[in-house]
Parts: structure tokens; C-alpha cells; sequence
């Protein structure tokens, strides 16, 4: 359950000299309570995605859903994406009040550019598919010069800070290398996420099967050295005791061959609990293929690390073009 305490001493009562104002903009609501709730809200785990998921919304339905053309988007993206903030926001905590609706253009404002990066990266995302869609919509921004209603318009270019002129055609071959090989990023660490506990499932404590097993080994190997050691004593030392005419000293000599008999026995029923203990083939087998498979995924993941990185500076060329002129609009000429 969710309350909301809404202190009216701190409502901005709006006068026609106010229309216009950042008061106006968050529906009255002091931008003080605005931030202590966004603190709030925002530092929330479940929240961590938020934009993400109000971009996606946003590409999905407005331009790949209902297709709105360049002239609709220019004139309604911001209100349709405050809206679907408003929506999610009140959705989650069942109130329509006019706090959120205030809220909702306090988010908005202060995310403005990490909307629109994730709406970038999206459209970038489609184009690397060859979504015709997206591509027949970005293609707008190529115009230069477009007549409409019998006036002439500057259209918004895509243009990097540096310069760089940008078209769908010259997007393509960058956006497709980084795109692959991000999705093939993510495709191998989810299989390393997957094949992380079925791993670790094979360990014994905090030791491999394959470490263990050759610790095991080498320990058996010890008290088989031991064991030999200990049996060539007996038959160069104490191999003809019933000979010796010396009563006393063949007594402590059958006492010492006992001694070493016992140590015997007990290193080769160590020796028998270590062998117990060895870890069964099948099992080796399958970790030694599983680590296998992890280090080829670690190593194709190097790989395409080094490809996003080599693409990156490209690539963020693209979608910083692509940010200014899907926040830009159409300039009257004539």
C-alpha cells in the first residue's frame, strides 16, 4: 500500500503570470517533494530499468505499432512518452493524483537524455535488422529540405558533433558489426551464467574435481612410496629374525618388525580410504567439458569485446546524430 501526503502549503497556486513556468510544468507540485520522491522511488532495484522499459514501450507502439509518421512524432513524442511515464508510475502504486502527473514531468525532465539514448540504441537495434520500418522513418532526416501545407521546412540532419554526417546507408555496415557483437556478448554470458552452477555443483568444497582428484592422487602416491619403503625394511632388516642366536636382541627385533607391520597396515588402510574417494571418471568427464565450454565462451567473449570496442567510438557517433535529431524538429524557411 502506498500513501502520499501531498503538503498544500507547498503547492504552487498558478496565476495567469505563472502559465509557462516550471511550476506550471509539474502540475503545482514544489520540485522539492518532487526530488525527495524521485530519491525515493528511483533507488528502488526494481526501478533500475525504468527508462529502458518506457523507451521500449515507446519505440514498440508508437513507431512500430501504429507507425506515427515525422510530423506526428515531432509534434506528440514528448507528451507520449511523459504519458506512458505517468501510466507505469500510477499503475505501481494504484493513484491518480495529481502529484504524479507532476512527477511524471519532473522524471521526464531530469532522465530527458537517458530516454532518448535507450530510444537511440532501439532504433539502432531495428536498423541492424533492416526493420524497413525504422529505416523509411530515419530516412526522413536525409530530407534537407521538405514542403509541407505550402511551406517550406528545414529538416533536423543527422549530424555528429564532430561533423560527421550520418544516412541510413552509412549507419549500417557500424550499427551491424556492434549490434552482432553485443547480442553475441550477451548471448555467451548467459551461457556462462547458465553453466556457472553446473560447474560449481561438481565441486567438492572449494576445490575442482579435477584438483581434488589429483590432490587425492598425489597423497595415495605418498603413502604408496611409504608402504614400499617400509616393506624393503622388513626384508632387508628383519627377514631371517628366526636365525639370529642372540634371544634378547631377536625379541626386540621381532618387537621393531611388529611395529613397522602395523605402520603398514595402517598407511595401506589409509591408502584404501584415499582410493575411496577418488572421483568417478564420468564425473571428470563431464567437468572437463563443461570448463572446456566455459573457456571457449570466456574467449569468444574477449573477442567480440574487442570488437564493440574497436566500433564503439563509431557507434556512439551514430546514436549521439541520431539523439539531436530525434529531439529536434523541423525549422519554418518560407
Amino acid at each position: 500500500m502506498f500513501i502520499k501526503l501531498v503538503n498544500d502549503a507547498k503547492r504552487n497556486i498558478l496565476t495567469d503570470k505563472d502559465k509557462g513556468t516550471i511550476a506550471e510544468r509539474y502540475n503545482g507540485i514544489d520540485e522539492e517533494e518532487l526530488k525527495e520522491f524521485n530519491d525515493e522511488f528511483f533507488s528502488e532495484e526494481e526501478n533500475k530499468n525504468f527508462f529502458l522499459m518506457i523507451a521500449k514501450e515507446f519505440v514498440a507502439v508508437y513507431l512500430l505499432e501504429k507507425k506515427i509518421n515525422n510530423n506526428e512524432y515531432e509534434k506528440n513524442v514528448f507528451s507520449y512518452i511523459q504519458k506512458n511515464i505517468l501510466a507505469h508510475i500510477t499503475e505501481l502504486y494504484d493513484n491518480s493524483d495529481g502529484f504524479f502527473t507532476g512527477f511524471s514531468g519532473y522524471v521526464l525532465r531530469n532522465n530527458f537524455m537517458l530516454v532518448f539514448e535507450h530510444i537511440a540504441d532501439l532504433l539502432i537495434e531495428e536498423i541492424s535488422k533492416s526493420n524497413n520500418i525504422i529505416i523509411d522513418f530515419l530516412k526522413y532526416y536525409s530530407s534537407d529540405i521538405v514542403l509541407m501545407g505550402g511551406h517550406k521546412y528545414k529538416v533536423p540532419s543527422i549530424e555528429s558533433d564532430k561533423g560527421v554526417a550520418w544516412t541510413v546507408v552509412s549507419m549500417l555496415p557500424v550499427v551491424k558489426v556492434y549490434v552482432k557483437a553485443k547480442k553475441s556478448i550477451q548471448g555467451f554470458k548467459h551461457e556462462i551464467h547458465l553453466m556457472t552452477p553446473k560447474i560449481k555443483k561438481l565441486y567438492i568444497g572449494n576445490k575442482s574435481p579435477v584438483v581434488f582428484n589429483n590432490a587425492l592422487l598425489k597423497t595415495i602416491q605418498n603413502l604408496e612410496v611409504k608402504i614400499i619403503t617400509k616393506t624393503k625394511k622388513l626384508k632387508v632388516h628383519y627377514g631371517s629374525l628366526e636365525k639370529m642366536e642372540n634371544e634378547k636382541l631377536r625379541l626386540i627385533k621381532e618387537k621393531e618388525k611388529a611395529s613397522i607391520l602395523a605402520e603398514i597396515k595402517e598407511l595401506d588402510s589409509e591408502r584404501e580410504r584415499y582410493t575411496l574417494k577418488i572421483v568417478q571418471p564420468s564425473i571428470l568427464r563431464e567437468y572437463k567439458q563443461l570448463q572446456t565450454d566455459f573457456d571457449s565462451y570466456i574467449r569468444h567473449v574477449k573477442v567480440q569485446e574487442n570488437i564493440v570496442s574497436n566500433n564503439k567510438e563509431n557507434y556512439l557517433s551514430v546514436r549521439s546524430s541520431l539523439v539531436k535529431v530525434l529531439i529536434s524538429k523541423k525549422k519554418l524557411l518560407s
